[in-house]
């Protein structure tokens, strides 16, 4: 359905994979998962704020924060506005089973938990880990990381390393591009592969990016 909006859009290096990934988008001011979310196969989980999920939350969210200081609307109009997205945005997540996110708080273990079980049971997740996911920029910068820990949920459940699929948005050829997926090395402590692993995401997902041509340089 998300589809219809994205006339001309299409994919390029998404592979049928009967194990779960965790596909990885730069959100790039919500330009990467409104256009990632409709494209990637229909099993891919978005993480999302919790606040998202619930209508007081989720609309003093978007009036104070979204449309107040980000817009810098009229108190009125952001009001109307978020009023509009909180009435139909936790409605929309939970058709999705989008998985909340609890970031910066105590109960992100929920979140882990629950994207572990997710990807048990063969979902896949859709994950914009950006640290700046307001910046319109098609270059992604730094980026969160504990997503990462499904990596040892996963391996102990299965015996196999998660996957992590870079994705990006190309605005230049109106292309949702996959790259190969990225998996932990065996015989290397978590602690010390994780920022390795973190910088090769960065990596791959900016090189999709100047190999697209909206990253220039």
């Amino acid at each position: 359905m998300m589809r219809l909006f994205l006339r001309g859009w299409h994919t390029e290096g998404l592979k049928e994979e009967r194990d779960p990934t965790v596909f990885l988008v730069h959100h790039q001011n919500m330009f990467g998962p409104l256009h990632a979310l409709p494209m990637l196969p229909d099993k891919a989980r978005l993480w999302t704020m919790a606040a998202f999920f619930h209508v007081r939350t989720c609309w003093r969210h978007f009036y104070s924060f979204t449309f107040r200081r980000r817009f810098r609307l009229p108190r009125g109009l952001s009001a109307i506005a978020a009023g509009a997205v909180a009435l139909v945005l936790p409605a929309a997540l939970r058709v999705l089973r989008a998985v909340p996110v609890h970031r910066g708080s105590r109960r992100i273990g929920e979140t882990l938990r629950e994207s572990s079980r997710a990807l048990e049971q063969g979902d896949s997740l859709l994950i914009c880990p950006d640290l700046e996911y307001s910046s319109p920029s098609p270059e992604m910068g730094g980026l969160y990381t504990g997503f990462l820990h499904l990596e040892k949920s996963f391996y102990q459940a299965s015996g196999q390393h998660l996957a992590f699929t870079p994705v990006y948005c190309s605005a230049q050829r109106k292309t949702v591009i996959a790259g190969p997926p990225l998996r932990f090395p065996d015989d290397v402590p978590f602690a010390q592969a994780r920022g390795e692993m973190a910088a090769r995401i960065v990596s791959e997902i900016n090189r999709l990016g100047r190999q697209s041509g909206d990253i220039i340089g």
